[in-house]
């Protein structure tokens, strides 16, 4: 397989890991009892974690001279916490926002 189809198929995978779990992420938190202003809270970690980590694994990556690693064992990483924050049916907070904050 090509560089470009390995590349593309991986763009794939991550956007529908990202997108399930993303899109699931709100209906579940008002189903187990959440109000708006956690849910907020919540979804906003999410955005605040990603600007951080961004700058963190790209100085790893480039220090490196590898990204693949790195994706892999983030996604990696996403799928775990995603599954672990699915299975949880009591609204707890502090775990949640961990979870959810990969």
């Amino acid at each position: 397989m090509s560089e470009r189809k390995r590349f593309i198929s991986l763009y794939i995978l991550m956007y529908m890991a990202f997108s399930f779990g993303l899109t699931q992420f709100t209906p579940y938190l008002s189903k187990i009892g959440y109000d708006e202003f956690e849910r907020g809270i919540l979804l906003s970690s999410y955005a605040v974690t990603t600007i951080f980590l961004q700058m963190i694994i790209g100085f790893y990556a480039d220090k490196f001279q590898t990204i693949k690693r790195f994706v892999f064992l983030l996604l990696l990483f996403y799928l775990i916490s995603t599954c672990c924050f699915y299975f949880i049916s009591t609204p707890l907070f502090f775990i949640a926002f961990i979870a959810f904050s990969d």
